[in-house]
């Protein structure tokens, strides 16, 4: 009968032991990677016009073998995609505030300065490349390695501006900003008769759709003629 106690005693001890180990196992392998955490700095903003919200803003750390990387590179790989994050002192990525006015946050980003050179970072800490236009609707130009291009953004927006304000075709605008994603001609008249006559014209609304901003178009359904109007952020 004693012997039945201890070895049952000894069983719950050995139980009792893999359960820890299974937990802190578990524990380690929650905190292993790419880790998102609902943001307790920010909240999501609502809407001005409509009162609805934005999805849960996060905030996202890195961890190898269990410890929390700082100050530090990584490269995160899906089925989808290859992104880089930039983890700061206390770990957390670098990513841009949600903006008050959009439900497409896709374009919003924050410029970070690091190890002297300027980077792009979204709103879910993806490092971006390519074309961006910022808070305050200029052009700048990162590299495919993410690094911010002084040279390249002078020579783009003094090739915007030739372009804004003027009535342009379609080919003169791809020579500027590459061939679109997607054009988008909106159904309906245009209200916009910042060159025509809205009433004696038919005027259309068109869009010209990049990855990180949209040129946006007048058009002229009886001259065929185009009037760049402007550059914003946003796909």
């Amino acid at each position: 009968m004693k012997r039945q106690r201890k070895f049952t005693g000894l069983l719950l001890v050995l139980l009792t032991a893999v359960l820890a180990l299974s937990g802190s196992a578990f524990a380690a392998a929650k905190k292993e990677g790419l880790v998102k955490v609902k943001s307790k700095t920010q909240t999501a903003s609502p809407l001005y016009d409509n009162g609805k919200t934005y999805k849960a803003a996060y905030d996202y750390y890195f961890y190898e073998n269990g410890k929390m990387v700082k100050k530090a590179w990584k490269t995160v790989k899906t089925a989808k995609e290859t992104s880089k994050y930039y983890f700061g002192k206390n770990g957390k990525a670098i990513r841009a505030d949600f903006a008050e006015y959009s439900f497409d946050e896709s374009h919003h980003y924050v410029k970070t300065k690091i190890g002297g050179k300027y980077y792009a970072f979204g709103v879910d800490g993806k490092m971006l490349t390519g074309t961006l236009v910022n808070s305050d609707g200029k052009i700048e130009v990162y590299t495919a390695k993410g690094v911010y291009n002084a040279k390249k953004t002078k020579t783009l927006r003094a090739n915007a501006k030739k372009l804004v304000g003027k009535v342009k075709t379609l080919a003169q605008i791809r020579k500027v900003f590459g061939k679109e994603l997607v054009k988008e001609t909106k159904k309906g008249r245009s209200c916009n008769d910042a060159k025509w006559d809205v009433n004696k014209y038919k005027i259309r609304d068109v869009e010209m759709h990049y990855k990180y901003f949209t040129v946006v178009l007048l058009y002229n359904t009886k001259t065929k003629q185009y009037y760049v109007d402007n550059v914003v952020s946003g796909a």
